[in-house]
């Protein structure tokens, strides 16, 4: 059911369910997180990567593309984030957008098959949507040089733009590498191995824009 969502992706404009534009830009970017039913991973990363990176004055934000819009968080990724200390009452599933796309300044996704997805139905999206796994292993080694030699509107906008410039530099991961688990409806041992799939590579993000927003600011 979810594979043929995410190969079928048809975003739309227009308003709904949180597709409404924001013309105000965040200080720090906005990073757009995207699964298929927006009730698992996305709002598992989403929501973790909000908590680490709202002191930067980085707005994160989540929704699928084939969204169970207005479902509450799945309770095993509930289960997740409770356990670290992290609230998601207040999150409600949405569907993706084409607008929200083209508003972020870097698309993470779970799995390679959504990025595509993505691409495919907003191009101004190429060089900043990547799945979350091959986006840490861009800026893992991303040096300061990397950021002063390109130019965006936000921290953000800037790394993603340098992590896009290294892709020539890392050796790509196999597809089953880079995709994480969808934990749907599966046991609690599936959203054990969803975690551990994220939480490496949001180390690696989080603590990226720690040290380059430190050299931005400085």
């Amino acid at each position: 059911m979810w594979q043929e969502y995410d190969a079928s992706l048809a975003l739309y404009r227009g308003v709904g369910q949180g597709s409404e534009r924001d013309a105000s830009p965040s200080p720090g970017g906005r990073i757009l997180v995207v699964c298929t039913g927006n009730v698992c991973r996305s709002p598992y990363i989403h929501l973790r990567l909000a908590s680490e990176l709202e002191s930067l004055g980085i707005e994160v934000a989540s929704a699928g593309t084939g969204a169970l819009a207005g479902w509450p968080v799945d309770p095993g990724s509930v289960a997740l984030l409770d356990a670290a200390g992290i609230d998601s009452t207040a999150f409600r599933a949405r569907q993706l957008t084409v607008d929200m796309v083209e508003d972020a300044d870097l698309v993470l996704t779970a799995t390679r098959a959504h990025r595509r997805s993505v691409v495919q139905e907003a191009p101004l999206g190429l060089r900043k949507t990547f799945t979350l796994v091959d986006f840490a292993d861009l800026v893992a080694e991303l040096q300061p040089d990397d950021i002063e030699r390109v130019r965006g509107r936000s921290l953000v906008a800037r790394v993603a733009a340098a992590a896009a410039d290294r892709h020539y530099l890392v050796h790509p991961r196999t597809d089953e590498d880079a995709d994480i688990v969808d934990p749907f409806r599966r046991s609690p041992d599936v959203f054990a191995e969803m975690k551990r799939q994220t939480l490496p590579p949001m180390g690696v993000v989080i603590d990226t824009f720690r040290v380059m927003g430190e050299l931005v600011h400085a």
